[in-house]
């Protein structure tokens, strides 16, 4: 049985990407298909330390480096599993892990949950380590629409694409429609690039032509959108009353506001593949989101829901209103949204994609370009 090492962020702090990592050193598929270790590489503990300067991180970060180095010589993988960061300092940090892991020779897989390459490798200098960076790796990325991203620093042999999926369960079934005023959900983190400014813009404006609804906002309050400073933004806009601010939800208590909410709103203009948007349809609500990243594979236009362009929200306010003017319609986009999930989305269609893939990545069988283990 090879060695696989993964080179991961856990939770805490609960996003996307730690979710996804956490899907991936778990699934029974691959730990019985591979002896696997797990070094976790977690620099902060809260969604407010993201970005902050620390030194404890320092320490951390050669307590890491010195564990990597121990598990090449001790227990020797195969492989090494890699979740990068790839732009701004984050990026230059884990180059030191790349060094180590040339200098050992040592088969790589990166699998990319963030984007930014195109504008962070400008200059002769920058574009020179971005391709040091990814040179003979094999790459995940999320969707194919992502490539033109890192197309400048990887070519397309080394790429393949593996969906995110999503452990969440939900009793969609259950699911009645609305029998009052259509109510909205926003749940992520309060970051600015996910775009509950440009919400509670569009919230605005159809309050000022009088449309009858709710939103509420669930997610851990960011150094930039703090709780007070977004409720202080709630009350300037006129909201109070109709728009409410919920904090975290975790557990049940995040699915009853899933089971209790009608349409999802996620007007991002910063991501890749969002999990809040496979949880919404797993609940069965119809997306409201934008063109980004790979979301236009997610989102099909009038099928599951509707795209609008990003901080618009002029726009945004126009498809919000199609559901107040139509609770019907939420309904019907939602069971699409449902019907997608259960064939592309499950933890258990995830698990069985990436250890497919995985497998023919480290014992050499996938095709290089190809989509090698995503469902079509």
């Amino acid at each position: 049985m090879k060695k696989l090492l993964f080179l991961v962020t856990l939770p805490p702090p609960m996003h996307g990407s730690n979710r996804v990592n956490q899907m991936m050193v778990e699934n029974p598929l691959l730990n019985g298909q591979f002896d696997t270790r797990i070094l976790a590489l977690n620099y902060v503990r809260s969604i407010n330390e993201i970005g902050r300067f620390q030194l404890l991180k320092y320490g951390r970060l050669l307590k890491y480096l010195l564990q990597l180095l121990w598990l090449l010589i001790s227990f020797r993988p195969a492989s090494v599993y890699f979740v990068p960061c790839v732009t701004g300092g984050p990026f230059w940090r884990d180059c030191l892990f790349v060094m180590i892991l040339k200098l050992f020779r040592m088969p790589r897989v990166f699998h990319l949950h963030g984007k930014g390459v195109k504008v962070s490798a400008k200059g002769k200098l920058k574009l020179a380590v971005y391709r040091w960076f990814f040179a003979d790796a094999r790459i995940l990325l999320l969707s194919p629409s992502l490539y033109s991203d890192i197309e400048d620093v990887a070519a397309k042999s080394q790429v393949c694409y593996l969906a995110n999926g999503t452990d969440i369960e939900s009793d969609q079934l259950s699911k009645k429609p609305s029998d009052g005023a259509v109510r909205f959900i926003f749940l992520s983190n309060l970051v600015p690039t996910k775009g509950p400014e440009t919400l509670l813009l569009a919230c605005r404006i159809l309050a000022e032509k009088g449309c009858q609804f709710s939103a509420v906002f669930v997610g851990n309050p960011s150094k930039e959108l703090t709780e007070a400073g977004f409720n202080a933004l709630i009350r300037k806009n006129g909201l109070v009353g109709r728009v409410s601010y919920l904090g975290p939800k975790y557990g049940e208590e995040k699915d009853a506001e899933l089971t209790a909410a009608d349409v999802m709103v996620f007007p991002t203009y910063k991501d890749c593949f969002p999990l809040v948007l496979l949880e919404a349809m797993a609940f069965g609500l119809p997306i409201i989101s934008t063109f980004e990243g790979a979301i236009p594979d997610i989102v099909d236009e009038r099928k599951t829901g509707f795209l609008v362009p990003d901080r618009n929200p002029e726009a945004l306010a126009e498809k919000m209103a199609l559901f107040i003017d139509s609770p019907k319609l939420a309904q019907q986009l939602g069971q699409g949204g449902y019907q997608k999930y259960l064939k592309q989305y499950t933890h258990t269609a995830f698990n069985q994609r990436a250890a497919q893939l995985l497998g023919e990545l480290i014992n050499g069988g996938a095709k290089s370009g190809g989509r090698c283990g995503e469902l079509a």
